[in-house]
């Protein structure tokens, strides 16, 4: 299962039953693919950057959730034929990882520079290294 983020802005002609109504269906879709429903958002009515469909505005949701690699093409294409949505962007989620801290360990030659200090990637103990090389060569 994928984590995904659904971004979709429906015409503010809609009335609330009939919003809610679609928001149920995109629910039923994805829990037809086995999916769970983590979060939904409404944003609400927000003016748009530029015309869509002849509308200056759009009422905002989005729906995260987890699902089958399936799920977003199929749901593209049910969002697709909805002519009461105006825009729709399916995102994939991916989390970001810590940065790995690695310890460094020093020599006796070089105790006095770097002695435990804690470099936050490999291109910072190359670099380190090397400044260790030149003061030797100096």
């Amino acid at each position: 299962m994928n984590k995904y983020e659904l971004v979709v802005i429906y015409s503010t002609k809609l009335s609330e039953e009939i919003l809610n109504k679609k928001i149920d269906d995109i629910k039923n879709i994805i829990y037809k693919f086995n999916g769970t429903v983590i979060d939904i958002d409404i944003v609400g009515k927000r003016y748009l950057s530029y015309e869509i469909k002849k509308q200056s505005e759009g009422i905002y949701y989005f729906i995260n959730f987890d699902a089958p690699v399936e799920l977003p093409k199929y749901l593209e294409n049910e969002l697709r034929i909805q002519d009461d949505v105006l825009r729709y962007l399916i995102l994939k989620r991916v989390e970001k990882k810590a940065r790995k801290k690695i310890k460094r360990n020093t020599s006796d030659e070089n105790a006095d520079s770097n002695d435990g200090q804690i470099v936050d990637s490999q291109s910072d103990i190359n670099d380190s290294e090397n400044k260790i090389i030149l003061e030797n060569n100096l």
